[in-house]
Protein backbone atom coordinates (compact mmCIF):
# COMPACT_ATOMS: atom_id res chain seq x y z
CA UNK A 1 0.00 0.00 0.00
CA UNK A 2 2.39 2.48 0.78
CA UNK A 3 4.55 1.60 -1.85
CA UNK A 4 1.42 2.78 -4.32
CA UNK A 5 1.14 5.72 -2.36
CA UNK A 6 4.39 7.08 -3.07
CA UNK A 7 4.28 5.63 -6.92
CA UNK A 8 1.32 7.49 -7.20
CA UNK A 9 3.44 10.79 -5.49
CA UNK A 10 5.45 10.97 -8.04
CA UNK A 11 3.38 11.91 -10.41
CA UNK A 12 2.93 15.50 -10.42
CA UNK A 13 -0.56 15.93 -11.16
CA UNK A 14 -1.62 13.39 -8.74
CA UNK A 15 0.20 15.54 -6.35
CA UNK A 16 -1.46 18.53 -7.42
CA UNK A 17 -4.80 17.10 -7.20
CA UNK A 18 -4.05 15.73 -3.69
CA UNK A 19 -3.30 19.22 -2.01
CA UNK A 20 -6.84 20.74 -4.36
CA UNK A 21 -9.04 18.58 -3.05
CA UNK A 22 -7.56 19.02 0.61
CA UNK A 23 -7.67 22.42 0.14
CA UNK A 24 -11.23 21.97 -0.79
CA UNK A 25 -12.25 20.28 2.42
CA UNK A 26 -9.89 22.52 4.99
CA UNK A 27 -11.79 25.93 3.06
CA UNK A 28 -15.14 23.99 4.01
CA UNK A 29 -14.22 24.28 7.69
CA UNK A 30 -14.95 27.60 9.90
CA UNK A 31 -12.41 29.68 10.02
CA UNK A 32 -12.04 28.82 13.83
CA UNK A 33 -10.19 25.66 13.52
CA UNK A 34 -8.15 26.62 10.55
CA UNK A 35 -4.29 26.37 11.21
CA UNK A 36 -1.75 29.56 10.00
CA UNK A 37 0.42 27.99 7.07
CA UNK A 38 -1.75 24.84 6.11
CA UNK A 39 -1.52 25.84 2.74
CA UNK A 40 2.14 25.66 2.43
CA UNK A 41 2.48 22.10 3.79
CA UNK A 42 3.10 18.75 2.04
CA UNK A 43 0.19 16.53 1.32
CA UNK A 44 0.79 13.80 4.52
CA UNK A 45 1.13 17.02 6.98
CA UNK A 46 -2.01 18.79 5.65
CA UNK A 47 -4.11 15.36 5.79
CA UNK A 48 -3.07 15.37 9.02
CA UNK A 49 -3.79 18.93 9.89
CA UNK A 50 -7.35 18.53 8.13
CA UNK A 51 -8.58 15.38 10.33
CA UNK A 52 -7.47 17.34 13.55
CA UNK A 53 -9.12 20.05 12.43
CA UNK A 54 -12.49 18.44 11.21
CA UNK A 55 -12.64 16.53 14.48
CA UNK A 56 -11.91 19.62 16.68
CA UNK A 57 -15.43 20.78 14.40
CA UNK A 58 -17.00 18.02 15.24
CA UNK A 59 -16.54 18.72 19.04
CA UNK A 60 -17.81 21.76 18.81
CA UNK A 61 -20.92 20.96 16.59
CA UNK A 62 -24.05 21.17 19.28
CA UNK A 63 -25.71 17.78 19.31
CA UNK A 64 -28.32 16.81 22.00
CA UNK A 65 -25.33 14.52 23.77
CA UNK A 66 -23.01 16.88 23.92
CA UNK A 67 -25.15 19.80 25.35
CA UNK A 68 -26.37 17.58 27.22
CA UNK A 69 -26.67 18.25 30.97
CA UNK A 70 -27.17 14.57 32.60
CA UNK A 71 -24.45 12.29 33.57
CA UNK A 72 -23.24 8.55 32.87
CA UNK A 73 -22.24 6.33 34.84
CA UNK A 74 -18.97 3.78 35.20
CA UNK A 75 -17.96 2.02 38.10
CA UNK A 76 -14.72 1.45 39.08
CA UNK A 77 -13.22 -1.60 40.87
CA UNK A 78 -11.14 -0.33 43.61
CA UNK A 79 -10.47 -3.52 45.32
CA UNK A 80 -9.90 -7.50 44.31
CA UNK A 81 -10.14 -10.74 45.94
CA UNK A 82 -7.52 -13.38 46.20
CA UNK A 83 -9.54 -15.19 43.70
CA UNK A 84 -9.97 -12.40 40.98
CA UNK A 85 -13.47 -11.04 42.11
CA UNK A 86 -13.80 -7.51 42.76
CA UNK A 87 -14.23 -6.22 46.71
CA UNK A 88 -15.04 -2.96 45.75
CA UNK A 89 -16.58 -1.86 43.36
CA UNK A 90 -17.40 2.38 43.50
CA UNK A 91 -19.80 3.79 41.15
CA UNK A 92 -19.05 7.19 39.49
CA UNK A 93 -21.75 9.66 37.73
CA UNK A 94 -19.86 11.85 34.97
CA UNK A 95 -20.85 14.99 33.01
CA UNK A 96 -22.06 13.17 29.51
CA UNK A 97 -19.74 16.55 28.24
CA UNK A 98 -16.44 14.77 29.82
CA UNK A 99 -13.38 14.64 27.32
CA UNK A 100 -11.20 11.76 27.37
CA UNK A 101 -8.87 13.51 29.35
CA UNK A 102 -10.52 14.50 31.77
CA UNK A 103 -12.02 10.61 32.05
CA UNK A 104 -8.92 9.48 32.78
CA UNK A 105 -7.60 11.64 35.18
CA UNK A 106 -11.16 10.85 36.95
CA UNK A 107 -10.22 7.21 36.29
CA UNK A 108 -6.35 7.96 37.97
CA UNK A 109 -8.01 9.57 41.09
CA UNK A 110 -10.28 6.65 41.60
CA UNK A 111 -7.64 4.33 41.54
CA UNK A 112 -5.19 5.89 44.06
CA UNK A 113 -5.78 4.41 47.49
CA UNK A 114 -5.98 0.88 45.76
CA UNK A 115 -2.10 1.99 44.33
CA UNK A 116 -0.82 3.61 47.79
CA UNK A 117 -1.99 0.08 49.07
CA UNK A 118 0.16 -1.93 46.77
CA UNK A 119 3.03 0.22 47.61
CA UNK A 120 2.86 -0.23 51.33
CA UNK A 121 0.86 3.09 52.44
CA UNK A 122 -2.44 1.33 53.84
CA UNK A 123 -3.66 4.52 54.80
CA UNK A 124 -3.03 6.25 51.47
CA UNK A 125 -0.43 8.80 50.58
CA UNK A 126 0.80 11.23 53.12
CA UNK A 127 2.69 14.53 53.15
CA UNK A 128 5.86 12.79 54.07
Amino acid sequence: MEACVAVLMANERVVTAVHLELDAEYQRLDANFHTQGYQKRPPMEKLAMLRIAQQRARDAVADPAATATGTFSTSVITGVETNGTPSDVVRHDLPLRLSWTGLQQRLQHATKGWQAREVGFSEGYKFK
